[in-house]
């Protein structure tokens, strides 16, 4: 067994990626881990809201159904964005934080109007929750970069997206 264990780590090893690969590599990650667990609160608000309206969960089956559709183009998304621009990662990160607070916020606030306490506050929470990093997310990833120049008036603002390959 211990043999086994060395050949496997003497044949994988290469394969590690180096330092400057591993810089490349973790901001996919981490755009795949947050777009993951943003798209995991979206579909639960998605659930919510259903739940709100009377379609209930009766089983697995129904909450893998497109209700989890969020928690996969999330992870997807995150993951590319974060491999081809990072400040672009940040600022939808960034976004889809502020815009969950603030959501979040509302909808407590309309939920209580909405629905009787005490699962109209913490419906209302999770439902404007998920539409705000929704949001907010989405406008981080549209949000032009600081550093891109000003558009003359009369013209169209530009969102610069590229891709770069590195062999």
């Amino acid at each position: 067994m211990r043999s086994a264990l060395l050949v496997l780590i003497a044949l994988t090893a290469p394969l590690v990626p180096g330092r400057a690969a591993a810089q490349q590599i973790l901001p996919g990650l981490v755009g795949g881990a947050a777009g993951l667990a943003a798209g995991g609160y979206v579909a639960i608000g998605i659930v919510t809201l259903q739940a709100r309206r009377g379609n209930f969960l009766y089983s697995t089956a129904d909450a893998l159904g497109w209700q989890a559709t969020p928690i996969l183009v999330g992870a997807g998304t995150g993951a590319v964005i974060g491999f081809l621009d990072q400040e672009r990662l940040r600022r939808t990160v960034i976004g889809g934080a502020l815009g969950g607070a603030v959501g979040t916020g509302v909808g407590v606030l309309l939920g209580l109007t909405r629905w009787p306490p005490p699962e109209g506050k913490w419906a209302g929470g999770v439902i404007g929750g998920a539409a705000g990093l929704l949001v907010g997310s989405l406008v981080g990833v549209i949000w032009p970069a600081p550093d891109s120049e000003p558009t003359p008036e009369g013209t169209a603002a530009r969102v610069p997206i590229g891709v770069t390959i590195r062999f």
